[in-house]
């Protein structure tokens, strides 16, 4: 007889693995010669590497980047070398988990350190990204991460702007020349599971900026930044990124995630099913 344990963690008790190891110990008190297949999941949210590296026999490796204001930490992805495979939730660079409610300042907030993070992954050669997008601490359309991998915005004038939120208001041009050509032969996905367009009534701003430090009176002055950027990222993919379902994760950051590194974005359990293929596990349990 063939079970297959596939159950998310419980959130501050157990990982993924460890409650599918429990369960399958349970079924083994009744049917001692039962074959059970532990396959931990999760929803593209908070454990989903950990989750992945069991799965798939990875492991968990580190890499130093900076916080969303700047300060160094140690942020931690997932490496399953069978499958050139790296994993990685944007929140161990920019999380908001990692602010005190006081420290919240959409105003400095940058995304920079994801940028850094992908930069280390890049130097392992994957042929496949996954990134879970949620928990973030910034509102500046990903432009941090971009900037961190050799995108450079200029004003009107010609001179570079620097890497935050507000200053994406005077955005003139968007040179990614710079940006490694080798992010167009690895394919990125992201695990989002909302639906926001880039700016707007729905967008990263009005939904999730409030969370972050994003005053009210202040709505209307971040969206307008965002909308340049969005304007520009448009034009530099040739196509309307700034308006997909998931554009508005993460503070915009996935809108820069598509227009820039050829992201696509799916359902975080979707991503989690296909990786650690449940689907072919399920036949004949």
């Amino acid at each position: 007889m063939k079970f297959i344990l596939a159950p998310d963690s419980f959130k501050g008790t157990m990982t993924a693995a460890t409650v599918a190891a429990t369960m399958s110990a349970g079924v083994r008190d009744v049917f001692p010669d039962a074959e059970c297949i532990e396959v931990p999941m999760a929803d593209g949210g908070e454990g989903t590497t950990r989750s992945l590296v069991d799965a798939l026999g990875g492991e968990i490796r580190t890499a130093e980047v900076s916080d969303a204001l700047g300060r160094p930490r140690t942020a931690h992805f997932g490496w399953i070398a069978a499958k050139k495979l790296a994993v990685v939730e944007i929140a161990e660079a920019a999380g908001i988990e990692h602010l005190a409610v006081e420290e919240l300042d959409p105003h400095q907030a940058t995304t920079v350190g994801v940028g850094q993070l992908l930069k280390h992954i890049l130097d392992l050669s994957p042929t496949q990204v996954i990134i879970g997008l949620g928990g973030s601490a910034t509102n500046d359309g990903g432009w941090g991460m971009a900037y961190e991998l050799g995108a450079i915005v200029k004003n009107g004038s010609g001179n570079p702007i620097e890497s935050r939120a507000l200053a994406l208001a005077d955005a003139a041009s968007l040179d990614v020349s710079n940006i490694s050509k080798r992010w167009q032969e690895i394919e990125v996905t992201l695990a989002c599971d909302v639906d926001n367009p880039l700016t707007g009534e729905r967008g990263a701003t009005a939904i999730f900026g409030p969370q972050k430090g994003v005053q009210p009176e202040e709505i209307s002055i971040f969206d307008a930044a965002l909308a340049q950027w969005g304007n520009l990222l448009d034009e530099t993919c040739g196509r309307t990124i700034s308006k997909n379902p998931g554009a508005g994760a993460a503070g915009g950051l996935g809108a820069a995630l598509m227009a820039l590194l050829g992201a696509k974005p799916q359902p975080g359990i979707d991503v989690v099913i296909s990786a650690v293929s449940l689907k072919e596990q399920l036949v004949g349990a």
